[in-house]
């Protein structure tokens, strides 16, 4: 444990939530961390971190991440599980695929890491979540939701750079047609992919989905399949569009919505706040 988590821990003891309250746990698929609210947890919300800077470890960007949600959690009772993206298991690939921002790992895919932890620490027969995730990690909730639509009760995406957009014509993660693809892990493993997504869940993803972008964050975006725009307002506008015609197509009322949050860029803190603003509002309609 490096300085910088043992740091933080010690913070969390002195001046906020009570060590029990935060856990992380090893296990060979995959780690994370596990905080429990002061008080009685109601629903559990998944934090998805972004790509880690190079100064940090995957665990500690896990953890920083998760650091502007302990008070929340404890005023809206939610119990939170932050999974640990590391390189290892999760990272990301050459040729733009982008590990588990795609929803690949290399012993178990990222969705399915996920989903297990979620249904294993869940507060009650319903096993539905909530879940928020930070530029890879809103690409990775993106991914995750129109994917299994039935599994969250709702998601928020933070400036994602790139989506999956409901459309055929592009493979798997940046669209919904086949990916048949053989991907390499960083210790030589070659692992054989074939996967696709369903137009269905799609349309069902809408009414559960809300993408949050600071109006600043106009950093251009590597071009993808299916993606139109070079920022990340850009392109949330395109796929919200997209999605929401999509929708209607299939019959359903259920719209994505989309915030441009004026004034903000690309980081965490300041989005996880909004965030945090749109969630109290859903949460006060689930109750």
């Amino acid at each position: 444990m490096t300085r910088r988590i043992v740091f933080f821990l010690l913070l969390i003891m002195f001046c906020g939530p009570t060590w029990a309250d935060l856990a992380f746990f090893r296990q060979p698929e995959g780690d994370y961390y596990l905080y429990e609210p002061a008080k009685p947890a109601e629903r559990v919300l998944v934090l998805a971190h972004g790509t880690r800077p190079k100064s940090d470890t995957a665990q500690e960007w896990a953890l920083e991440n998760l650091q502007p949600w302990l008070d929340f959690a404890d005023q809206q009772g939610l119990r939170l599980i932050a999974p640990v993206f590391d390189d290892a298991r999760f990272g990301n690939r050459k040729g733009g695929y982008g590990g588990y921002r795609g929803l690949f790992g290399k012993l178990v895919p990222a969705d399915r890491f996920v989903i297990d932890l979620a249904h294993r620490h869940a507060v009650s027969h319903d096993k539905r979540f909530l879940m928020y995730g930070h530029s890879a990690g809103g690409q990775f909730a993106v991914r995750f939701v129109v994917r299994h639509p039935d599994l969250v009760n709702f998601a928020l995406a933070g400036a994602p750079g790139r989506f999956s957009y409901p459309t055929k014509e592009a493979r798997w993660p940046y669209g919904a047609g086949e990916l048949n693809r053989t991907i390499e892990w960083a210790d030589g493993r070659r692992q054989q992919v074939r996967t696709a997504g369903d137009l269905r869940a799609y349309a069902k993803a809408a009414g559960r989905l809300h993408v949050l972008v600071g109006s600043e964050d106009l950093k251009p975006q590597p071009e993808r399949p299916a993606h139109k725009g070079r920022t990340r307002v850009a392109l949330a506008q395109s796929w919200t569009e997209a999605m929401n015609r999509h929708s209607k197509r299939f019959g359903r009322s259920d719209t994505v919505a989309l915030t441009v949050l004026p004034g903000l860029g690309h980081r965490f803190g300041p989005l996880a706040e909004a965030a945090q603003s749109t969630l109290r509002k859903k949460l006060s309609d689930l109750r």
